[in-house]
C-alpha cells in the first residue's frame, strides 16, 4: 500500500462562510431534490462561521430510490473528486484511525472542497 502524506488527507481550500454554505444548499438542493434525494449539513459548519471544506449527506427521499447516477453525474460537472474514497481510506490508515465511513472529496473549479456522505 502506498503512503498518503498527512497533507492529503486536509488539502487547503478557499474558505466556506454560513452565507456560502447556504447559498450553495439553497441553488443545488432543486436539482438533489429532483434527483429523489434530498441534502443535510454536518461538520465543522454547523457550529463555526468559517470552514475549509463543506460537509453534506446526500440521503434519498424514500427507500425505493437509490439511484444516484442522476445526482453523481450532476455533482462530478460541478466539483469533480478531488480524492476517492479508497485514497480517503488509505489516508485515514496512514494515520493509524480505523474511520470506515464512504467519503468522496470533491473540488469546485474556485477551489473550494466538498465532502460528500452518500446515505444509499
Amino acid at each position: 500500500m502506498d503512503r498518503v502524506d498527512n497533507k492529503d488527507v486536509k488539502p487547503k481550500g478557499t474558505p466556506w462562510t454560513k452565507e456560502l454554505v447556504n447559498d450553495f444548499i439553497r441553488q443545488t438542493r432543486p436539482w438533489i431534490n429532483a434527483a429523489g434525494f434530498d441534502v443535510g449539513l454536518t461538520g465543522s459548519m454547523l457550529d463555526k462561521e468559517e470552514a475549509t471544506d463543506l460537509d453534506i449527506i446526500i440521503y434519498p427521499m424514500n427507500a425505493s430510490n437509490f439511484n444516484r447516477g442522476p445526482l453523481q453525474d450532476f455533482f462530478d460537472r460541478m466539483a469533480p473528486i478531488h480524492m476517492s474514497p479508497g485514497r480517503v481510506m488509505r489516508a485515514w490508515e496512514s494515520l493509524h484511525s480505523n474511520d470506515s465511513k464512504h467519503v468522496e472529496k470533491r473540488k469546485m473549479p474556485d477551489g473550494k472542497l466538498i465532502d460528500i456522505f452518500w446515505l444509499t
